[in-house]
């Protein structure tokens, strides 16, 4: 490695949001790190997007890498396995997969083949329970109703528990333990049920309010008594096993979550102190991943580590349960996020680029010009270390001062313009020269990285690639995929090409802090530059909205061989003009016939007309993001 590598590695904090799947290598470029055997082999990202090129897969591209799903899996599996033999504790772990996060079937059937025994399936929705159980799943496996539940949803799953699987149907709403009675009689089964008890313990985080007294699932204290009332009634008190308690989601402190799971573990021991025959304990989400690299309590960040996590969920259902002498339950979590975040990564290319103004010498400002020019002349000629400060605030003075006189007719545009060019000026010179040592300056400083920055406009849609980007304000770490080996002189600022304002990344990771933003190595306008937009495999490809009518990207879900090589176990066209317009009732060939009729009647060539009516119809087949 290179100094100038290893500053990139830290500026971008790969290391640690990327839990060691990627890096950058000593000639700059992103390396995917795949484990084999205990052996590391590196293979560069810029190399497989070349590949996936060359097959025609134009960017953007959503590359899904199977290796990543596999690990997560395994270091969350021998995590809990570890925490369990330290703790001695009496019974199983199961891994679930909330299948909400990420239902792509490439996703689901990698966990699935890979998991085995040790792993389950979570459904929140009809749909999403029919594609479950139509897994390849081993005989006896779990899978967690979750949701708002009618009876075609019950019966769905209690025909589950008849094929085989151990189908917990989780009581959410006491009205639903009704039904369920009702259709397991129907059907001449005993089923499988469990209750969700609504914490009062918050996670503090983007998604608080998805457990604690405010979340819209779960059984109050005085709700779950009525419950066991009702199953004594009908005599199918034994039919409840399993306790769920949803801790939140991207929990970041591990306090909280410690909270959390002793809160659900007392309700355990006073539900079975009741007489209910409890066998499983499902801590619902919660395990977090490092999206900054910070390793701290920030909402983007986690301040422990998967086996703290582990440790943690397990030693306190141990020593609350221990306290009473009751027998230890299989324990759930339910890590949706922390399973499929790291494992994709979306591509995209830079095509245009604008810059910011102030980069040449401006031209002195004589006598007989506006007096607020030759202010800003001033400012700008004397700016130095010992007034830079000073000098920029003037320079935001004199700017309002000038807009003022624009808009009320005393300057002409060419002089508004002038104006724009000094103040650009003076902020390009006074920006060195600024000590960030000193606290009044380091807003500033804020202020100007994100003022000098160009900006970079980018194939891809922020709302359908990214959505969580522009709606919770999360973080996605953002990096070029080559020329890393030099220096990081240049900011840039993310736009995306749809027709909203919206459309922008906000905030980028820079060594242990968050910035305006992103610091990227001198870019060559003659070679286009191409971003990772990195741990986007939890939720993104499921929330995206289709703004502009800009449809799904392309995408491919890879496996990394030891030798280096790469095989593409599927592939997945991105939506063409005429996928995307049949999502909102268009149809095709309606407006084929639409651009005919128009054409013929403009009294155009016919040579000209069947040249149009080719482009026109080419581009109803073409993908929906910039092609050339």
């Amino acid at each position: 490695m290179t100094k100038l590598t290893d500053s990139a590695i830290d500026n971008y904090n790969v290391p640690l949001w990327s839990d060691g799947f990627f890096n950058i290598d000593q000639d700059g470029d992103i390396v995917l790190m795949s484990r084999h055997k205990g052996n590391d082999v590196s293979h560069k990202l810029h190399k497989i997007v070349d590949k996936l090129k060359l097959e025609e897969k134009p960017l953007p591209i959503l590359i899904r890498f199977g290796n990543i799903l596999r690990d997560r899996l395994d270091q969350i599996a021998d995590a809990f396995q570890d925490a369990i033999k330290e703790a001695q504790y009496k019974n199983r772990f199961t891994c679930v997969y909330p299948i909400k996060v990420n239902q792509q079937r490439e996703v689901v059937n990698e966990l699935v083949q890979h998991g085995g025994d040790r792993f389950g399936l979570e459904a929140g929705s009809k749909p999403e329970l029919l594609a479950v159980l139509g897994t390849d799943m081993p005989r006896n496996s779990v899978v967690v109703c979750n949701g708002y539940k009618d009876r075609e949803y019950l019966r769905t799953a209690l025909i589950g528990q008849k094929m085989g699987r151990r189908v917990y149907i989780v009581v959410e709403k006491l009205h639903e333990l009704e039904l369920v009675i009702e259709e397991a009689r129907k059907m001449n089964v005993e089923p499988m049920l469990g209750v969700r008890v609504r914490m009062y313990a918050i996670s503090k985080g983007n998604w608080q309010d998805t457990g604690g007294e405010k979340s819209k699932f779960g059984l109050s204290p005085s709700q779950l008594i009525k419950l066991t009332e009702m199953l004594a009634e009908h005599n199918m008190t034994h039919c409840l096993q399993f306790l769920h308690c949803h801790l939140g989601s991207q929990i970041s402190s591990i306090t909280d979550i410690r909270k959390g799971v002793k809160e659900c573990a007392r309700y355990f021991v006073e539900l079975k102190k009741m007489g209910l025959p409890l066998q499983v304990i499902d801590v619902g989400g919660g395990l977090g991943v490092d999206y900054e690299g910070t390793q701290s309590p920030s909402y983007y960040s986690i301040n422990y580590t998967v086996q703290e996590y582990a440790n943690s969920i397990v030693q306190t259902i141990s020593d609350v349960l221990d306290q009473h002498g009751l027998t230890h339950p299989e324990i759930i979590t339910e890590s949706g996020r922390a399973l499929t975040a790291h494992h994709a990564v979306l591509v995209t290319n830079m095509f245009d680029r604008e810059k910011a103004p102030g980069l040449n010498e401006p031209e002195p400002v004589s006598a007989d010009e506006a007096n607020v020019l030759q202010n800003l002349w001033r400012h700008y000629e004397g700016a130095n270390e010992e007034n830079a400060s000073e000098a920029f605030h003037s320079g935001v003075f004199y700017l309002n001062e000038a807009l003022m006189l624009y808009t009320h007719e005393a300057l002409s545009l060419q002089e508004w313009a002038r104006a724009e060019q000094l103040y650009f000026a003076l902020c390009r010179k006074v920006y060195p020269l600024l000590n960030p040592e000193i606290p009044g300056n380091v807003d500033i400083l804020r202020e100007l990285d994100t003022k000098l920055a160009d900006k970079l406009f980018c194939n891809f849609s922020l709302f359908q690639s990214l959505p969580d980007a522009w709606g919770v304000g999360q973080i996605f770490p953002v990096i070029p995929l080559q020329g890393l080996n030099q220096p990081l002189t240049y900011r840039g600022v993310i736009k995306d090409i749809t027709c909203d304002s919206d459309g922008r990344i906000e905030r980028y990771v820079n060594g242990n802090k968050l910035e305006s933003s992103l610091r990227l190595p001198e870019i060559d306008d003659a070679a286009p530059l191409e971003l990772g937009v990195f741990m986007v495999g939890a939720y993104q490809e499921i929330l995206g909205a289709l703004h502009n009518l800009f449809g799904d990207t392309h995408t491919v879900h890879v496996n990394l061989a030891a030798d280096g090589s790469i095989e593409e176990v599927e592939q997945n066209p991105g939506d063409s003009v005429s996928d995307a317009l049949a999502i909102v009732h268009f149809d095709s060939q309606e407006l084929q016939k639409r651009y005919q009729d128009q054409l013929q009647a403009s009294e155009l060539p016919a040579e000209v007309v069947a040249q149009y009516m080719e482009e026109l119809t080419n581009g109803l087949t073409g993908y929906t993001y910039l092609e050339d």
